[in-house]
């Protein structure tokens, strides 16, 4: 088997050289064996698969040989400076001329928030500078049948082209960021006798004095590709980007008013809300360019036919109604404060919120009568009154009268009242009563319901106590008040009043160191004694009359007798 093989080779290595001239046929007989030279057609015939041809065999050799390696260069359109706003396009080439430049992956190492991708940027590596910056991106190679992997990173400085030549380039300062716009500004730019400046839209180059800016409501960033245009050629020079910042607002602010979650009222009747204590409510405004200067609140005060205005640069103005601000918070283009109505301990007021007005840096206005609100009641006063007695019955000077008097009065709140009771304080056998702290402190269960009397006027009643039963005693009377917003009690009370019926009690007897003989006779001065006694009202006076013939009346004064006889 070795000899054919051998044999074949050698036919094979011949026929190489010999080129196309063919070898005599050796004659051989069936039963000669065959020789390692033996280079018949049966020898050519026989099997060769285990054989190979020298290019097969060179084959096997580079497949056993290790890898090459090579280098990456990059280079990219535009080749000169990069802009805001230019598109870059890289090209990578190998410094293998053989190798083939295909299946590249690109990374951003530095940067990434200066550049916008393509959408096949992984693949192509084509971006789009979007602001200034340096950049550096990294490709890399995949290995093939012959080349090992390799990567290059390149570095690009994203420069914001100087328009700073350019004369009278924007017009005003539209484009500053200085105010808000209405509408969208439109671009214009400077034009010479050579040449005009234009805007890139896509592909197209537009005269920039027709680019209209087309801004989303708030701030604005907004970078432009503008290069000048050959009036005559049409040639394009000069490419560059330019960065705008302005803003944009065609939105009128937007006024809400939301009460706290914990402002209920105390108390409601005839759908009005009644608060005992402070009412707070959430004042927003949205917009994007609000001008704090020209927001108010427009509040009606108890009665008023006239409203009060409150400026956010005067937050005083309203503090005498007792209304108060909180320092403005900003949110972005949100404006909140907070209205509290009722700030001071003893004030009671109607309010009625009947709109607020909001102008914006656009010049757009707001007049929310949305915000309108019925009439609501901060009440942190305590009830108001009145009490006396019946006038006509008694000694307004002394408090003392033959028999008693009723009690009248009045009490008055503007969330009406909850609920009222009186304490007759009358004395004891001592003829003592309690002070007004004794009777402050007494048991719920010693005070009596109060009944009341309407008023036409809706927010007084009118009451009436009868004590014209009482007789022989001395008493004052106390009526206590709170109010349907729970607001602190409220104490009255009558000046002391004394009834006194009875007659004092009245005593003549002799001095015993004037004593008569025994015949009855006095011949030295002789002394009575008259006690008067009124455990009520007191004694105002004392009269006493002596007979002595003739009818005399003395009256606290010594009595002499100016002739015998009986008296």
């Amino acid at each position: 088997m070795f000899n054919k093989k051998l044999n074949r080779l050698l036919a094979i290595m011949l026929a190489s050289v010999m080129g196309a001239t063919s070898l005599p046929a050796t004659q051989v007989s069936a039963d000669t064996p065959s020789s390692e030279y033996d280079i018949s057609n049966d020898a050519a015939s026989d099997d060769i698969s285990d054989s190979k041809i020298p290019d097969e065999q060179a084959s096997d050799n580079n497949a056993t040989e290790e890898k090459q390696p090579q280098q990456l260069t990059v280079e990219y359109t535009p080749a000169d400076d990069i802009y805001v706003g230019n598109k870059v396009v890289p090209v990578v080439k190998s410094d293998r001329a053989d190798a083939a430049v295909d299946n590249l992956k690109y990374t951003v190492v530095e940067g990434k928030n200066l550049i916008e991708k393509d959408t096949d940027f992984a693949s192509n590596g084509i971006w789009t500078a979007k602001d200034t910056g340096t950049v550096r991106i990294k490709v890399t190679k995949a290995e093939d049948d012959k080349y090992k992997s390799a990567e290059a990173e390149y570095t690009v400085t994203i420069k914001e082209y100087d328009y700073s030549s350019m004369n009278n380039s924007l017009t005003g300062t539209m484009l500053q960021g200085t105010k808000f716009y209405v509408e969208a500004p439109t671009l214009s730019l400077a034009s010479d006798n050579q040449a005009v400046y234009v805007v890139r839209k896509g592909d197209e180059w537009i005269e920039a004095d027709k680019y209209q800016l087309m801004p989303q409501q708030g701030d604005n960033r907004q970078t432009l590709v503008i290069a000048r245009k050959d009036k005559e050629s049409g040639a394009i020079t000069d490419i560059g980007s330019l960065r705008l910042d302005y803003k944009y607002d065609t939105q009128p602010p937007k006024i809400t008013l939301n009460p706290k979650e914990d402002d209920k009222p105390a108390f409601t009747k005839d759908a009005v809300d009644y608060y005992g204590n402070v009412r707070k409510v959430d004042m927003n405004i949205h917009d994007v360019s609000l001008d704090d200067g020209s927001t108010q609140l427009w509040v009606k005060v108890d009665d008023r036919e006239e409203f009060d205005v409150f400026d956010v640069d005067n937050a005083q103005k309203l503090i005498d109604a007792g209304i108060e601000y909180s320092e403005w918070i900003v949110t972005g283009a949100d404006y909140s404060s907070c209205i509290t109505f009722g700030t001071k301990a003893d004030e009671e007021h109607k309010y009625q919120i009947i709109g607020m007005y909001a102008k914006d840096q656009a010049e757009h206005e707001c007049n929310d009568t949305s915000s309108i609100e019925q009439p609501f009641y901060v009440d942190r006063k305590a009830p108001s009154g009145t009490i006396g007695y019946d006038a006509d019955l008694i000694d307004e000077q002394n408090m003392v009268s033959q028999q008693a008097s009723n009690v009248y009065g009045q009490l008055e709140d503007i969330s009406g009242i909850k609920q009222a009771f009186y304490y007759v304080n009358k004395s004891d056998e001592s003829g003592s009563i309690l002070n007004d702290e004794q009777v402050k402190a007494l048991d719920d269960s010693a005070w009596k319901p109060l009944e009341l009397i309407e008023d036409t006027y809706e927010a007084r009643y009118k009451y009436k106590i009868n004590t014209s039963d009482l007789k022989d005693t001395s008493y004052n009377v106390y009526v206590k008040a709170q109010d349907n917003c729970n607001g602190e009690t409220a104490f009255f009370s009558t000046s002391k009043l004394v009834v006194d019926t009875l007659p004092p009690e009245l005593t003549v007897s002799q001095d015993t160191m004037t004593a008569a003989d025994e015949k009855g006779w006095h011949k030295d001065d002789i002394s009575y004694i008259v006690k008067a006694d009124d455990s009520l009202s007191g004694i105002k006076s004392v009269e006493y009359t002596v007979f002595d013939g003739k009818r005399k009346i003395v009256s606290g004064q010594t009595v002499e007798l100016d002739a015998s006889g009986e008296g």
